[in-house]
C-alpha cells in the first residue's frame, strides 16, 4: 500500500472517531443541562417551603408550621417539574423524596414515608417524627446543644446540670 492509501484510511478512521466523540459530548452536555435544571427546580422548591416554615401569631410569637412548609415544597416541586394537576405524576415524583428534614433551634423533625395497610391495600403515608434533640451522650455526661450557641451539660455521676 502506498502512503496515500494509509493517509486515506487514517482520515476515514479519524472522521468516524470524531463523529462518535461529538455525539457523546452532545449527550453529556444534555445531561449536564438537565442536571442543572433539576437542581434549580429543587432549590426553588426548598426556598418556597422555607418561606412558609415560620409563622407569627397574634401575640408576635414565632412558630414553625412544618405541614404548610412541606405542602408548599411539594406544590412548588410539581410546578417546577411540570406535573401540576397530574395526580399519578405528582405521586410518582413524591416518591423520589424519601425524607424531609426540618431543623429547629434545639432539635430537628423528619418527615418520612411509611407503608400502611388500609382495607387490605398498602398505601404510602407521610408522617412526622417526634423532635429529635441535638444531644451528645457519653458514659459520664449528656450535652444538649442549640443552634444559638447554648449548651447544657448534665453530669450523670453527680446529677448536676451546668
Amino acid at each position: 500500500m502506498k502512503l496515500t492509501d494509509y493517509a486515506l484510511l487514517f482520515l476515514i478512521f479519524e472522521i468516524l472517531l470524531f463523529t462518535i466523540l461529538d455525539i457523546r459530548v452532545d449527550q453529556l452536555e444534555a445531561v449536564a443541562d438537565r442536571t442543572g435544571n433539576y437542581n434549580i427546580a429543587i432549590d426553588n422548591a426548598v426556598d418556597d417551603g422555607c418561606y412558609f416554615l415560620v409563622e407569627e401569631d397574634s401575640s408576635r410569637n414565632l412558630h414553625t408550621n412544618k405541614d404548610k412548609a412541606v405542602e408548599q415544597f411539594f406544590t412548588s416541586l410539581y410546578a417546577n417539574f411540570g406535573v401540576m394537576g397530574q395526580a399519578a405524576a405528582e405521586d410518582n415524583l413524591k416518591r423520589y423524596i424519601p425524607i424531609i428534614l426540618v431543623t429547629d433551634r434545639d432539635g430537628f423533625y423528619i418527615n418520612y414515608s411509611e407503608v400502611t395497610e388500609k382495607n387490605g391495600e398498602k398505601q404510602l403515608v407521610r408522617r412526622w417524627s417526634e423532635k429529635i434533640p441535638y444531644v451528645y451522650e457519653d458514659d459520664s455526661v449528656i450535652c444538649c446543644f442549640t443552634l444559638d450557641h447554648y449548651v447544657r451539660i448534665y453530669d450523670k455521676a453527680n446529677g448536676v446540670t451546668r
